[in-house]
């Protein structure tokens, strides 16, 4: 959308929603206005229940057979609005791989007179957590059920769906004549493109399950809905069945990969699958920073394909491309090994500094430790002590590493203390200079929790990190609004405020501080609305005194059909060890809303 040329025009209208009025016709094929299931259906069978809901085999008073999800909570308001919520994204996926839809009294969700409830068809299969231990999925069926799964996420992508609970007891095989089909089901805690932004996962709640606990899922982070995620289970489902073991978290204690622990690497070697590309896969799949992951299925898929082709016949066959690039991936894999023992060596020896410093307390003070976290890209670990005589008074550091050539850069910052930067080269002893700031920074935490005035310093210089850290994301956000309201008005009339930004609101959370607003402006040639979202969030320092500390900010366009809702969107983001203001020029803020718009014709 260039700037008073109309001639551009038409060519944006050519992105005008498509489906609309299909996803509308479809919702009310199956709205139910009964109050409670019991009135249309009757129990055949209890299922096996879960934690949000009852199943049943029911039937219904024409006889036709369903699966019954009926809320164990009924007055619990997420878990109805939820409930409605998986429905919106059965709807969208009715298709092969997901049950279908019979019928639902779920939209009622806000009336508390109904009991919500949907039908679906019933699969009469078996769950694939059940067939696993039993040794009935060969290698190369797990490989073609990974690809089956992969069919579905690209279908539920394509319109928006992220399903963000993958695993072995949400998918049912059912047998045919060609083998297993797939279906994936339970999308209880789905995100759904375009629904109501009451449906949103609160970026303070953690999701997931304990089958494989993915970071972005914790408490704290914004973006829950990114397709990678739904990948990153589904090749934890290949390693399930593959090993019979859970992944459970990317990066254990030891600092290891699930595919790296010794007894399911020596299950998947055993698999009979090319070694080679099997481990290469799970190189990528399981990496700890889910922009190195696979991006989409279809890379995903050609890794799968990639496994199941057969390998050369002997030693002399053709060189290609594929054959270097497989060889410098392997070179790679091996630099990202030595850099992350490099940057677990360098916490290592922070640990030593640490210990040291109890020891030479006799007993006074009394170490802790939570697990660290290493990846090619950064190690960290919170590591510090308690008084021996009162564990509430603690001074728990976190210790970061990160590569910056072939040095190990360590930054340690604690509640009360300005943060510290000792520098070494990979493999290499801090020299004194280094252990000595250390050592000042632990003693200057023992300080605190020995001072008997510490509350007050640490509440006075907590509410001045606070402020300033306040102040900081509320400028932040008044830039990115006046970038976008000098956009739209020299956009010539292609946009028209509808309503003006109403000033920076946000919060205090225990480490950062969020800001917020936003801008609702009218797209005159497509008839639609676009909502401009600005946001910042500024970690609090551990100290007044600090210098160095991290933001977040990102301008959001939402294209919508009315003055409210969701739609397709689009993000510049600002890296968050940039505590500029972002400050996006017109050609930006135009790239972006194209790029929303150019989503509205898409597939779904």
């Amino acid at each position: 959308m260039r700037r008073s040329c109309p001639k551009r025009r038409p060519s944006i209208a050519d992105h005008c929603m498509t489906n609309t009025k299909h996803l509308q016709e479809l919702a009310a094929r199956f709205r139910s206005d009964a109050i409670s299931w019991k009135d249309r259906w009757t129990t055949i069978e209890e299922l096996r229940h879960g934690a949000q809901a009852a199943a049943k085999k029911a039937r219904r008073a024409d006889g036709m057979i369903g699966f019954l999800k009926v809320l164990n909570k009924q007055r619990d308001e997420e878990r109805r609005v939820r409930m409605y919520h998986e429905i919106v994204s059965i709807q969208r996926l009715h298709g092969p791989g997901v049950p279908a839809l019979i019928e639902t009294n779920a939209h009622h969700y806000n009336d508390p007179r109904y009991k919500p409830y949907v039908a679906m068809e019933f699969i009469d299969g078996a769950r694939l957590g059940d067939l696993v231990p039993n040794n009935r999925i060969s290698p190369q069926s797990a490989v073609t059920i990974t690809l089956e799964l992969c069919r579905i996420l690209k279908r539920a992508h394509a319109v928006r769906v992220y399903h963000r609970d993958i695993k072995p007891d949400n998918i049912m095989l059912v047998g045919s004549d060609t083998g297993p089909i797939a279906y994936l089901v339970d999308f209880g805690i789905a995100h759904v493109g375009q629904s109501d932004a009451e449906f949103e996962t609160e970026a303070e709640q953690t999701i997931g399950n304990s089958f494989l606990a993915l970071p972005e899922f914790r408490g704290g982070f914004k973006d829950k809905n990114n397709p990678g995620s739904d990948i990153t289970l589904c090749v934890g489902i290949l390693f399930f069945m593959l090993t019979k073991a859970n992944p459970v978290v990317l990066l254990d204690s030891n600092g290891l990969l699930p595919h790296q622990r010794p007894i399911e690497r020596a299950a998947l070697l055993a698999s009979g699958l090319a070694r080679d590309r099997l481990l290469t896969l799970f190189d990528r799949g399981f990496r700890y920073e889910i922009t190195s992951r696979f991006q989409n299925v279809d890379g995903l898929v050609a890794a799968l394909n990639h496994i199941l082709r057969t390998q050369p016949a002997h030693a002399n066959d053709k060189i290609t491309i594929e054959t270097i690039r497989e060889r410098l991936d392997a070179a790679s894999e091996e630099e990202k090994r030595n850099r992350m023992a490099a940057l677990n060596a360098t916490l290592i020896q922070a640990t030593n500094v640490v210990h040291a410093t109890v020891s030479a307390l006799q007993g006074r003070i009394v170490p802790a430790q939570a697990n660290s976290i290493v990846t090619d890209k950064r190690a960290t670990r919170m590591d510090g002590f308690h008084l021996a005589t009162d564990s509430k008074k603690s001074f728990m550091p976190t210790f970061e590493v990160v590569p910056v050539g072939n040095e190990a850069i360590l930054t340690v910052k604690g509640t009360g203390v300005p943060r510290i930067v000792v520098r070494s080269q990979f493999f290499k002893q801090f020299d004194d200079e280094g252990v000595e700031r250390i050592k000042q920074f632990l003693l200057a935490g023992l300080d605190l929790i020995t001072n008997p005035t510490a509350g007050e310093i640490l509440a006075k210089n907590a509410n001045t990190a606070k402020e300033f850290a306040a102040k900081a994301a509320g400028r932040m956000v008044e830039v990115m609004v006046t970038a976008v309201s000098s956009y739209i008005e020299n956009s010539g009339g292609t946009l028209t405020i509808e309503e003006p930004a109403r000033g920076a609101k946000g919060g205090i959370y225990e480490t950062n501080v969020l800001a917020q607003d936003w801008i609702l402006a009218r797209l005159t040639d497509l008839d639609k609305y676009v909502r401009f979202n600005v946001f910042a969030r500024v970690e609090i320092p551990n100290h007044p005194d600090e210098t160095e500390t991290e933001a977040a900010q990102q301008i959001e366009a939402t294209i919508m059909e009315g003055k409210s809702g969701d739609g397709p969107s689009a993000s510049i983001k600002h890296p968050r060890d940039s505590f500029l203001p972002l400050r996006p020029s017109h050609k930006q803020i135009d790239d972006l809303v194209k790029s929303a718009v150019s989503q509205l014709n898409q597939p779904g």
